[in-house]
């Protein structure tokens, strides 16, 4: 099963662009512990760091805010997602068929950079399963992401993550690298409940990001939907 994500972009001030985006889901392998809801993840997962990743300094103090994400509507499988706490219920493996809103807000002061826009699932691939929904060129805008595709098969709670960044590519903002480089302990598809819920309730939050080899602290716009299989 491949999810399938029609994205449309709604600018501030610019009136709705009538371009439509059209993003493959990648296939969904049931990557989240069981452990997931008690904020611990299986070593063993891609979300894991390994034992020889060099981290940032924890004293290390994080950028102050250069933007958020925040989910502000939509509707999955009859449910409305309700701004703050966007939460739905499904079951194992189910079909999830709706429309996620999220509203972006730069703050980075470089409107000439890039700003790319990503998400992913936390029980998909981090390497193929996220997409992109494009470059975010104002201060700000909203995004219209319709999903169709399948919950994990998996019991447990799990997240669809929206984060953005001013990034040349999306791979970069989803494996939190300069260059892309996956499976350092700090790809989004990776981020422990604890973090994607700093994000769920701040529009941000304080990662651990790799530039040129060197892991440093930055602070991320990132928002997500709380995914409850039964």
């Amino acid at each position: 099963m491949r999810w399938l994500v029609i994205v449309t972009l709604v600018a501030a001030g610019c009136g709705e662009d009538t371009e439509r985006k059209v993003y493959p889901w990648g296939p969904i392998p049931p990557l989240v512990s069981a452990d997931v809801d008690a904020g611990v993840r299986d070593a063993s997962t891609d979300g894991a760091a390994p034992a020889d990743a060099p981290a940032a300094d924890a004293a290390q103090p994080c950028p102050t805010q250069v933007g958020t994400i925040s989910v502000v509507g939509g509707v999955l499988n009859g449910q409305t997602l309700t701004a703050g706490t966007p939460t739905v219920q499904v079951a194992a493996g189910e079909l999830l068929v709706g429309t996620v809103l999220v509203q972006v807000t730069r703050k980075d002061g470089c409107s000439a950079c890039p700003f790319a826009l990503a998400y992913t699932a936390t029980w998909d691939d981090p390497t193929t399963g996220f997409g992109c929904a494009g470059n975010v060129a104002t201060t700000s805008a909203s995004r219209n992401i319709d999903i169709s595709g399948n919950a994990s098969g998996q019991v447990g709670t799990h997240y669809l993550v929206v984060a953005g960044r001013a990034s040349s590519s999306c791979a970069e903002v989803m494996s939190a690298g300069s260059p892309t480089l996956w499976g350092d302990g700090n790809d989004v598809a990776g981020w422990s409940p604890f973090t994607i819920l700093e994000a769920m309730s701040q529009g941000s939050v304080c990662i651990d990001w790799k530039e040129a080899g060197t892991m440093t602290k930055v602070r991320v716009p990132a928002a997500a939907v709380r995914i409850i299989v039964q």
